[in-house]
């Protein structure tokens, strides 16, 4: 038995760069980090890209309805099995599902407080999840995370990185419009537009016209 290849195959996994990302379930924040992880993976990282097991299903749905196979989400789908891994130009891309203690027939994004609620209680849960992930590890997969890359509303993975003593890198997912809607809320209580009214809101501060859609508590 050649040691040496050994000892390089142990350097190389102790000196790789695992990240595991977060998002907050929901499609468009899922497509922002699913963006970040592939370009993470090429640049050499090794990802575990952690989802609940609601929006993994809602992702193969919506991904099947539209017949999509040329990102890296429909890669997903065309694995079916939300613990395999997939070769990214040379790079690993590893997903895994947690269920987020909400019952089949909650409405999720349609009852956003209780959603959100729910899923800062998920710590325990996914520290477990990520600590299985390691002690399961194989050969073509880094043991050690180096960092957790989490949304910004995944407050849960905090305590996750604390106890695990790796470094959180919390990601913005809003869009810029969104943003300022949020920045302005108050301003715009007072000004009446919420509850929302009208399509259009002026937003004279940044002289913008902020269209109704982008304002999640509408």
């Amino acid at each position: 038995m050649d040691t040496s290849i050994d000892n390089e195959k142990n350097l190389q996994q102790h000196c790789a760069l695992h990240a595991v990302i977060v998002p907050f379930p929901a499609l468009s924040h899922v497509n922002a980090l699913m963006n970040l992880a592939h370009l993470l993976a090429l640049r050499g990282f090794f990802i575990t890209f952690v989802n609940t097991q609601w929006i993994h299903k809602r992702i193969l749905g919506v991904s099947a309805a539209r017949n999509t196979s040329n990102s890296l989400i429909s890669q997903l789908v065309s694995g079916g099995d939300p613990g395999h891994e997939l070769e990214q130009r040379g790079s690993k891309v590893r997903f895994l599902c947690i269920p987020d203690g909400l019952p089949p027939d909650h409405g999720r994004t349609s009852s956003m407080g209780e959603y959100v609620l729910a899923l800062q209680k998920l710590s325990p849960a996914l520290e477990h999840l990520l600590r299985s992930s390691v002690d399961a590890t194989t050969d073509s997969f880094p043991a050690a995370i180096t960092c957790i890359v989490t949304d910004c509303f995944m407050s849960c993975t905090e305590e996750v990185a604390r106890n695990m003593k790796v470094p959180r890198v919390i990601f913005w997912s809003l869009c810029a419009a969104s943003s300022i809607c949020q920045c302005y809320a108050n301003f715009l209580m007072s000004q009446g537009h919420i509850p929302v009214k009208s399509k259009l809101i002026p937003l004279r501060i940044v002289f913008l016209l902020i269209q109704t859609h982008y304002l999640f508590w509408k």
